[in-house]
């Protein structure tokens, strides 16, 4: 569970999480939703996409709601479950190694320079 106000850009322990094939439950805020790429439930938030706004309100029983259906499908369908973990876990695997971020970063410096 992260219930993060914050407008993140990215998010490595998300990204961290997916990879190690973790259900994750997001706040649906700034770069989370692409970060997390389909495969986190997101939950909505009042001013998603304001850079400005670094602290709101989060609505906790919509975070307890979206934890509670997770948990209740998990249980009611594990082998769905586990076949959507693998798929994750391979995907961040491919997709989010360091060293494509890196070199996104350096050519990011490079031409900032």
């Amino acid at each position: 569970l992260a219930p993060n106000p914050y407008p993140e850009t990215s998010c490595i322990a998300l990204m961290e999480a997916l990879a190690a094939g973790l259900s994750c439950i997001v706040t649906a805020r700034a770069a989370l939703p692409e970060t997390a790429q389909g495969f986190a439930t997101l939950v909505p938030i009042v001013a998603a996409d304001d850079p400005e706004l670094f602290v709101q309100p989060l609505d906790h029983a919509a975070f307890v709601a979206a934890a509670r259906t997770v948990i209740a499908d998990r249980l009611a369908t594990p082998s769905a479950w586990e076949e959507r973990l693998q798929a994750q876990r391979r995907h961040f695997l491919q997709q989010y190694q360091w060293h494509q971020r890196v070199t996104a970063w350096i050519e990011l410096v490079s031409k900032n320079r």
